[in-house]
């Protein structure tokens, strides 16, 4: 019996619970002291380094790609011309940084002259296409006497028998799962350096006892990473073709096949032209010269990569291993193998696409959670020896786990009991505090859309006056409060009446009221420029009314600064996170009625660099549409997240659809003016979600329009720029930034005299 990993943690965690036990109670007694009026949220809600990681949480969600981490941009190495060779044990190059404990490092391995890769023989092919190799060690027949459902390719280095022999332990050996058959094998190339040749016997004694060898005549080197992938694709083209799906996966990983089964056999996962894994997009080409994964122009002249999936492990029908290998011939090579299946599929005029449960790929470990490796389907761990301890401890069978029960039960039953009678009591208390308040015939009645009793302020007087006489279904939790009448509290409706030519654009900002710091900024950088190519520009804030203490104060403060700068837009709904949706059919509804004239509209956010001049440069372009155009960094195939732990979970019940449609990203996008109107007549269909841009793609679907990518996918960038490629900033139309600090620095170097780089 293999000792959970847990247990010899067993004091440290019984002290930690305990300690996270009472300071949860400490906590939850202040905030039960503090007046229900005066606890307010928002300021947390405006910070832009937490508007930042919202948008991180999801990565395929609108405001961000994933709901762990970010991952780094994908690796660069140099030419595939040099013969380095470290064992390609390590995550992919552009799977999230491991720490240093956990990786290889790249060190270089001279070659002996008896494995160094030849010229191709024929003028055919490229430099490293799968067909300038062949097979040395082969398996023909092992998809021959019973056609797999799915098989598992695993690059590893022949010197790395440790994960190979730890993978046929553990989920190597699930050969039948579901009824579905499942084949692994493992793909090497020639072992390389001083001690090669005994490596080899090694390696041909392996393969006769175990027979789930393949091996072809490239040195096997971590730069070489890239023809391993495709002699993958190539042997799979092959030799397996009447195989449903493969998957190509890193020797490093714990892998699920029982969940990855269930994934690939759900109804609307395709079974033709489907590629997923943890997805990559918008991820920039590294060309600093000092950096581990540098690439330069030479090898690739983009400086984006293509949308992809990380190389750590991903699955594809295996329809298209042979179309990937015959287009790969007009892609040049380059060795960030995951991002030249990107290209491959981009040239194919395919699209990778996210897993029903994105979650489930998941990339470094942190702690072992046995409940959590139960739900996954990858997880990147640090040596093979974790295989091994996980996959039993996950495989225990209720006997076995007896003790560890017996164990969990004696280290947590005092301490859970406590919790729940600190809960009970609480809940009592303020269960009884809130009766006694609601039942009071002197309470203040207050509006259920701003939270204010009605004598706070004056302006609340009009919010009050938009709900009299009239009975509105409560929203509820995945919804908005739209439409409700809402009016204008703050207005500047001759803005794109004055002067001898309405705007061109219309750059829309909706920003909290207490972010003056955001609209300062903006008014000393890109909300100056007025005037661009002989085009006027026009740039106006959209606020909501602030809530919580000190709103009055707050709002008079708005009001001074509304008549010191007449670019505030203000409506009275109440201004938090979750009225995003309200916020932007507010401000459509704000350039249907006062600036129909203009030819596009930009809704921008607070936190974004805009290159006005770049941005005017793509709207003059005769490609570019007068009519039912809206783009921006349009996200494809964007889940519904079903899990109820995320962020951004929505049943069944209120989006029944798997997918959203076509949407371009909040932070940043652009409209020809006939849009709004057309948004606005098309949205009483549908009952508006909280997620602003998502709603805009649905909206847009029921129009029968699709969002257009724009010209390149460089143009909107979300991430924030590195400090060594600032001289980018004069390339892009929109970059997001952490802060305001960093968006004035954005436009000082920007706006310095010289060349861009």
């Amino acid at each position: 019996v293999v000792e959970s990993p847990v247990r010899p943690l067993r004091s440290l965690v019984r002290s930690c619970f305990i300690f996270l036990l009472f300071l949860s109670t400490v906590i939850l007694i202040i905030l039960f002291a503090i007046p229900a009026s005066s606890f307010q949220p928002d300021w947390w809600d405006n910070l832009s380094l937490y508007t930042y990681y919202h948008r991180w949480t999801i990565p395929i969600h609108p405001h961000g790609p994933s709901p762990t981490t970010v991952p780094a941009p994908p690796p660069t190495t140099v030419p595939l011309t040099t013969v380095p060779a470290p064992p390609p044990t390590t995550v992919p190059p552009t799977t999230v940084p491991a720490p240093p404990s956990t990786t290889v490092p790249p060190t270089t391995v001279p070659a002996p002259p008896s494995t160094t890769i030849r010229p191709p023989p024929t003028n055919q092919y490229h430099f490293g296409h799968p067909r300038n190799f062949h097979f040395i060690m082969d398996e023909p027949d092992k998809c021959k006497t019973q056609t797999p459902f799915l098989v598992l390719m695993v690059p590893v280095a022949p010197g790395n028998l440790a994960a190979r022999d730890a993978i046929r332990r553990t989920w190597g050996t699930e050969t039948l799962v579901q009824g579905k058959k499942v084949q692994t094998l493992f793909m090497l190339g020639l072992p390389g350096g001083s001690g090669a040749q005994e490596l080899q016997e090694k390696v041909n004694q392996e393969s006769q006892v175990h027979h789930d060898l393949l091996q072809s005549n490239f040195l096997d080197s971590y730069l070489n990473l890239t023809i391993k992938t495709m002699v993958i694709m190539d042997w799979l083209a092959t030799h397996c073709t009447n195989s449903t799906y493969a998957m190509k996966i890193d020797s490093d990983m714990f892998l699920n096949v029982e969940n990855l089964i269930t994934m690939l056999l759900r109804a609307d996962v395709p079974k033709v032209n489907y590629l997923t894994g943890m997805l990559m997009w918008d991820r920039p080409v590294i060309r600093n010269p000092n950096s581990k994964w540098y690439v330069p122009v030479e090898m690739l002249a983009d400086n984006r990569y293509p949308t992809y999936t990380l190389g750590m492990g991903y699955v594809f029908s295996n329809d298209l291993p042979e179309r990937i290998v015959e287009i790969s011939k007009d892609i040049k090579l380059f060795n960030i193998e995951d991002a030249y299946i990107g290209a491959c599929m981009k040239k194919l005029g395919l699209s990778p696409r996210n897993s029903p449960d994105p979650w489930q790929w998941k990339a470094y470990l942190g702690n072992y959670n046995r409940c959590e490796f139960s739900k996954v389907i990858t997880y990147i761990l640090s040596r093979s020896s974790q295989i091994v301890d996980y996959w039993t401890d996950l495989k225990k069978t209720p006997a076995l786990m007896q003790s560890g029960t017996a164990l969990s039960g004696r280290l947590y039953r005092r301490p859970c009991i406590l919790f729940i009678l600190v809960a009970v009591a609480v809940s009592l208390t303020y269960t009884t505090f809130t009766l006694n308040w609601w039942n009071d015939p002197q309470r203040p009645l207050v509006n259920n859309h701003t939270g204010k009793s009605p004598d706070d302020d004056q302006v609340n007087t009009r919010v009050l006056a938009n709900w009299n006489g009239v009975q509105w279904e409560d929203p509820g939790r995945y919804h908005v409060a739209y439409p409700r009448g809402y009016k204008f509290v703050m207005d500047e409706p001759e803005k794109c009446r004055t002067g001898s030519q309405a705007p061109f654009l219309v750059l829309m900002v909706p920003v909290a009221p207490g972010n003056l710091a955001s609209r300062d900024a903006i008014r000393r950088t890109w909300g100056n420029e007025t005037l661009v190519q002989g085009k006027k520009v026009q740039m106006l804030f959209m606020l909501g009314l602030p809530g919580g203490s000190g709103a009055q104060e707050l709002q008079e403060k708005v009001n001074q600064e509304s008549r010191a700068h007449h670019d505030l837009l203000q409506s009275d709904f109440m201004d938090t996170y979750h009225n995003l949706t309200i916020k932007t059919m507010v401000i459509l509804e704000w350039l249907v009625s006062r600036c129909p004239e203009a030819s596009y509209a930009m809704k921008i956010d607070s936190d974004v660099f805009l290159n006005v001049q770049n941005l005017v440069s793509m709207l003059v372009n005769p490609d570019t549409p007068k009519q039912n155009y809206m783009t921006g960094l349009v996200w494809w195939h964007s889940p519904v997240l079903r899990n109820p732990n995320e962020k951004f979970f929505l049943p069944y019940e209120v989006i029944a659809e798997s997918e959203y449609p076509p949407y371009p990203l909040g932070f940043g996008y652009v409209m020809s003016m006939d849009l709004p109107k057309k948004i606005l007549g098309v949205s009483p269909q549908i009952k508006p979600i909280y997620i602003e841009d998502a709603y805009l793609g649905m909206c847009l679907k029921r129009l029968g329009i699709s969002p257009t990518d724009p010209p390149s996918q460089s143009l909107f960038a979300v991430n924030p720029l590195n400090s060594y490629e600032l001289c980018k900033l004069s390339t892009v139309v929109a970059v997001m930034t952490t802060r305001v600090s960093q968006l004035l620095k954005y436009w000082q170097e920007y706006t310095r005299p010289g060349p861009p780089c």
